[in-house]
């Protein structure tokens, strides 16, 4: 019978502690789980104690069952392992002998006409088909380019959601097309063309724009790569401590893309409203030679061995421009050297609307 020593203050629990009395473990439970066996005893020293006492019975069962749980997840683990390690066996099957299979587009059809991913012009696009048995009147055989955005397998068939701006298309793969080598290791961002017709999306079902491209053909325009170098391993969504040199890519996700759209359209209706209100808009100098602020937050830089700043403000510029313009304003960034942890003050900060007047603002309507 081995005597195993468990100390709650200094013990370790590793799978190198002999637990001796020189050299405990720290837990009953990760101790049975290590050496295991009834045969073996069990001293334990809790906290503030001087001497080893026989470990009890209540805190022996608990440490039985955290053994049997402990045990259960390594063979359900196992067993996953295992299986994966086959999926992955049959899927190189699969590839080598998708790598034979070759596709071409059928001369007997007719030329599919190239479309915008967001068309939706009927003259443009024809009609939609609603099943594969219903008349071909008005149906165009259409093709489309973009970005994979998505893709989603379901039997043999593959869903490919193709992404041209922020205009979006769900396109449908089935039979041989969805058994190609490119379809199989198709990762977003693969720049591609698919060709086909339009159908509408089966009740209860969704897609962009209600509609679905029901592909005949497909070709790959630049393969994007995959495992470790897959778009989704470089720019995960939502990563705060993106690189800077991959900050580009966050712009491809959906969140980001659509802040972008409504800070544009945001300054599309400030322009418009000023416009109708007579005010010009000004693109003031991000880089000047004077100073406004103070020279503790200034950017400071060589620029063709003159001594340059980067603005911070552009309210004294507009200034200058209302005796020539009138009433002017601007949507420009300031730039401060100030001392802060955020992102958004360490490099620069968005300056405010500046609407200097020669005269008094009209009452609001």
């Amino acid at each position: 019978m081995a005597v195993i020593y468990i100390d709650e203050e200094k013990g370790i629990d590793s799978p190198d502690t002999l637990g001796t009395e020189a050299a405990p473990f720290k837990s009953l439970s990760h101790a049975y789980v290590e050496r295991g066996g009834a045969a073996n005893e069990y001293q334990v020293k809790k906290k503030d104690e001087e001497e080893y006492k026989p470990a009890a019975k209540s805190a022996m069962k608990k440490a039985v069952n955290f053994a049997d749980q402990q045990a259960k997840k390594r063979d359900a683990a196992a067993k996953r392992a295992e299986k994966e390690a086959q999926k992955e066996i049959e899927f190189a099957a699969t590839l080598e002998q998708a790598k034979n299979l070759k596709i071409t587009e059928d001369p007997a059809l007719p030329k599919a006409v190239l479309i915008g991913v967001a068309e939706t012009d009927p003259k443009v696009i024809g009609q939609l088909r609603k099943t594969g048995n219903d008349s071909k009147e008005g149906v165009l055989r259409v093709r489309v380019q973009g970005r994979v955005q998505r893709v989603a397998k379901q039997g043999g068939l593959m869903f490919i959601t193709l992404r041209r701006g922020l205009g979006l298309m769900q396109c449908l793969l089935s039979g041989d097309l969805a058994k190609t080598y490119d379809a199989l290791t198709l990762a977003r961002e693969t720049s591609m063309e698919i060709s086909g017709e339009l159908f509408e999306v089966p009740a209860g079902a969704h897609a962009p724009l209600n509609r679905e491209l029901h592909a005949d053909y497909f070709r790959i325009i630049a393969k994007a790569p995959g495992g470790d170098d897959a778009f989704s391993n470089r720019a995960p969504e939502d990563e705060p401590n993106m690189p800077a040199e991959l900050r580009h890519l966050s712009l491809r996700h959906d969140k980001p893309s659509a802040v972008m759209y409504v800070r544009g359209v945001l300054e599309s209706a400030f322009h418009t409203a000023y416009s109708e209100l007579d005010i010009k808009k000004v693109s003031p100098p991000a880089l000047v030679q004077t100073q406004v602020e103070g020279g503790a937050t200034l950017f400071q830089f060589n620029y063709y061995g003159e001594t340059s700043y980067l603005t911070q403000s552009s309210q004294l510029y507009l200034e200058t421009a209302l005796p020539s313009l009138g009433d002017v304003y601007c949507i420009e960034k300031s730039f401060r050297a100030e001392k802060s942890l955020t992102r958004r003050h360490v490099s620069y900060s968005i300056a405010p609307f500046h609407i200097p007047r020669s005269f008094p603002c009209p009452p609001s309507q």
